[in-house]
């Protein structure tokens, strides 16, 4: 079997290290309430490194699209993802109890069904994509590069451009952000089938760090307008160009991940088995429960929003780092315990009655 090279595995661990520092900095920290007597540099320092977990979701659909193109067994796939999401969250919800911390009806079927509430919302996007991925996958295999580019643009410019210029929402399946998530699953397919030989990787490395500082100053030039026409309603839209639909968030998404696909990394042992984590982790970390009172009532991140701004932002780093370590020996353990290997047969068990029943429900109409 041929060993997967490390340098997208790397990528990986990137990305969510990004993420789990926007839900400290942005669910943790700052909040946006109170802008009246102007931004300090601790909140700003915030708004900046809210911007990494967009960024982080777009490379990691890029990279599901990249590999997707040889996909095999999705529904086990989807059934895998599925047992380990409602593991997690019920395992949340148990621990919420013990502690005696009260928790909601709604946030208790909320937990007991994650994907169709949408208590991880990227999770419930991410198992529709892979549903379809095996149809969108029969389509792109048949295009040719011209029309696969011609694709593209359309979807960029409906998804992207237009709602942008119209006001208005593409998203007709009511699903969050499920057709930009088509857009880079096709992108990221076109790359591995289409690959850019021409760029070098210093160039994708300039491109990639001009297009984050460009977003950096987005929302620098939204605080500014804020505080000189002293309109906190801009501040509400200061992640406006960085948004999931954002274009710019797309390339700049696009351009770090070609940064590191051009990057050459043997095989790491070490990398990989970490990378095979990184859902876990977000499954932890990303959990309703671990959001509201791991983050503001036992970290208090919050609190140090006054204080130094080299400490508020090294504190941030280091919280960040260990939240991933934790969460991906959690995660380690998870796929080596011999009983959670049971409870996966069992969920699976599980999830396949109840689609049985509903194949044969739907059958009958």
């Amino acid at each position: 079997m041929k060993k997967r090279s490390s340098n997208i595995e790397l990528l990986r661990i990137i990305s969510m290290l990004l993420i789990i520092s926007t839900h400290l900095f942005v669910v943790g920290g700052v909040r946006y309430s109170d802008y009246s007597d102007g931004i300090s540099r601790n909140e700003f320092i915030a708004q900046i490194m809210g911007l990494g977990g967009k960024l982080g979701n777009t490379i990691f659909i890029v990279i599901t699209g990249y590999f997707g193109i040889n996909a095999k067994n999705i529904n086990e796939k989807i059934l895998k993802l599925i047992n380990q999401t409602h593991f997690y969250a019920v395992l949340m919800l148990v621990l919420t109890l013990i502690l005696g911390i009260s928790v909601s009806k709604y946030e208790i079927v909320k937990s007991i069904f994650p994907i169709f509430t949408g208590s991880y919302w990227f999770i419930t996007v991410y198992v529709c994509l892979l549903f379809f991925s095996p149809f969108i996958n029969l389509l792109l295999h048949k295009l040719t590069r011209e029309n696969f580019i011609k694709l593209i643009l359309g979807l960029f410019i409906l998804t992207t451009i237009l709602p942008i210029t119209s006001n208005t929402s593409f998203d007709s399946v009511g699903i969050y952000d499920f057709d930009i998530f088509v857009l880079l699953y096709i992108i990221g397919f076109f790359l591995r089938k289409y690959p850019l030989k021409q760029n070098s990787i210093w160039y994708l490395l300039i491109t990639s760090l001009l297009l984050n500082i460009i977003m950096i100053i987005s929302v620098l030039d939204l605080d500014i307008m804020s505080s000189l026409l002293q309109e906190p309603k801009f501040l509400n839209k200061i992640y406006f160009f960085n948004r999931q639909q954002s274009p710019l968030l797309i390339l700049c998404g696009v351009s770090v991940f070609l940064f590191f696909e051009k990057i050459e990394l043997k095989s790491n042992i070490i990398i990989n088995s970490v990378s095979k984590t990184v859902l876990g982790v977000y499954l932890i970390h990303g959990n309703i429960f671990f959001h509201r009172y791991f983050y503001t009532h036992f970290l208090k991140f919050q609190d140090l929003l006054k204080g130094s701004m080299w400490k508020y932002l090294f504190y941030g780093m280091v919280i960040t780092l260990v939240i991933f370590l934790i969460c991906s020996l959690i995660e380690y353990l998870r796929q080596k315990l011999f009983l959670i290997t049971f409870l996966n047969d069992f969920l699976s068990t599980v999830n396949n009655k109840i689609i049985n029943i509903a194949s044969s429900f739907f059958k009958r109409l």
